[in-house]
């Protein structure tokens, strides 16, 4: 065979380069997949626990709903160390609207639950408790005794997006009203 002089000592070069580019190209191609379904991964994993925190504030909404309608409402008792204490009778004033994809755990005590959104997508659990605090005699038009409540909602959307809330509301504040 006839190889010219140039090429005589350059034999398979050729092919080592174009699998060295290959393989380099492959690892960009590779890295760039996994980071854009990380990223996917992670966008949706965000999604969702915005979502379970979304149903769990709308289990605070319902719940202050049911105390407005009921002011003797609540699901536990408190115990004097602000912790939860006994399940406490309730009558549930809201009913189910399946229009609005929202449905109530029928219960007559303790923790308020339910669903919200289509199919029951996302769940919610309540409890509200009134604090014990002494009625401050200064201030006649307001019993203290009544306005402080310990409330705690947490909402799930699959076994992995649950977000948990907790506050103390003040029944006197302008949410109330």
């Amino acid at each position: 065979m006839n190889i010219p002089k140039i090429f005589e000592n350059k034999r398979g070069s050729a092919i080592l380069i174009a699998l060295g580019l290959g393989v380099v190209l492959m690892l960009i191609v590779s890295s760039l997949h996994m980071f854009s379904s990380h990223r996917m991964q992670a966008t949706t994993l965000e999604t969702r626990h915005l979502m379970a925190l979304g149903v769990a504030e709308a289990g605070l909404n319902l719940i202050q709903t049911e105390l407005r309608n009921d002011y003797d409402f609540r699901t536990h008792s408190i115990n004097p160390n602000l912790s939860w204490g006994a399940e406490a009778n309730n009558s549930q004033t809201l009913k189910d609207e399946p229009t609005l994809g929202f449905s109530v755990d029928p219960k007559s005590s303790g923790t308020y639950s339910g669903k919200l959104g289509p199919n029951g997508y996302g769940t919610f659990k309540v409890r509200l408790g009134l604090i014990p605090y002494p009625d401050d005699p200064r201030t006649q038009n307001v019993d203290e005794s009544q306005c402080f409540f310990r409330v705690e909602s947490l909402g799930r959307i699959d076994d992995n997006s649950i977000r948990r809330t907790r506050l103390v509301q003040n029944r006197n504040s302008p949410i109330w009203s």
